[in-house]
């Protein structure tokens, strides 16, 4: 994976993407042609998600939830 990443990228592979989905923002790299594999879809990891905000959750108003 590393081979055909942009530099500094970290590209995964579907497994590892479907175990980093829930915490971590990952963009798609579809046709990627990987030696010894042949075309694949690879995910470029953007970052961890942001967390929806606690606070805000915490004191809105009844009515609204």
């Amino acid at each position: 994976m590393e081979s055909h990443a942009a530099p500094g990228a970290i590209q995964v592979t579907e497994r590892t993407y479907r175990r980093l989905e829930d915490g971590f923002l990952l963009e798609p790299r579809t046709g990627v042609v990987i030696k010894g594999k042949g075309e694949m879809t690879t995910y470029l990891l953007l970052g961890e998600r942001p967390e929806p905000s606690v606070a805000r959750a915490r004191y809105e108003p009844a009515s609204s939830r």
